[in-house]
């Protein structure tokens, strides 16, 4: 059940995929931090191994279920009222790329459509469009020239999510505290990368990137 708040309706209920990864950590720490004292929006937490460090964390409850085999999902998502899909790997072999990536998004969307959760957010990436450089243009006047494996599975990704409903977000580089890369913008619009960690690095910057609809 949602519920109404000043903002708009606030979901009782999320299921957070990727909570351990960078993005997904910000996220979780928004939702928890949007909370208050009183409370609000439970979590339910996606992951394949509870964290050695997940401890007992207000709001959230965590689920183990694997994105590689579909009968660990079955239900998963059953008691929310939306979900955030930020898992995804961002690098390797074909295969494994598809397994999570596209695979993985299909049966978790599946499971959405199953328990009709109507309110989905799903990660993407700019990589669909390919190496670049890409300047002023919009959504519609490029076409989708994916490289690596990784982007080739997260694209096909997207099909399934927009079937069930889902906002897509391509999202460009993602700047901020805990990123282990330590790269950051220079004043001139170049990429310099420093030591995570840093005062710099003590940041938060999604640089354009863009949302789909179905």
């Amino acid at each position: 059940m949602s519920t109404a708040t000043s903002g708009g309706v606030r979901p009782s209920r999320v299921l957070l995929t990727g909570a351990t990864g960078f993005v997904g950590s910000a996220v979780l720490r928004r939702l928890l931090h949007r909370n208050g004292p009183g409370g609000g929006t439970a979590v339910d937490v996606l992951v394949r191994a509870v964290p050695r460090d997940a401890g007992d964390r207000p709001g959230v409850r965590w689920r183990t279920a694997d994105l590689t085999d579909p009968r660990s999902l079955d239900g998963v998502v059953r008691g929310a009222d939306a979900l955030i899909h930020l898992a995804s790997r961002v690098s390797g072999e074909e295969a494994a790329c598809t397994a999570i990536n596209t695979l993985g998004t299909r049966a978790l969307m599946a499971e959405a459509h199953r328990a009709g959760i109507a309110r989905v957010v799903h990660l993407s990436t700019t990589a669909v469009y390919g190496p670049g450089p890409h300047r002023g243009i919009g959504v519609d006047e490029i076409a989708q020239a994916p490289v690596f494996a990784a982007s080739r599975s997260r694209l096909a990704a997207e099909a399934p999510a927009l079937a069930a409903g889902a906002v897509v977000l391509r999202p460009g580089l993602v700047l901020g505290r805990g990123d282990r890369w330590g790269c950051l913008p220079s004043p001139n619009s170049a990429t310099v990368c420093r030591p995570a960690g840093t005062a710099a690095a003590d940041c938060s910057l999604w640089s354009a990137g863009t949302t789909w609809r179905g």
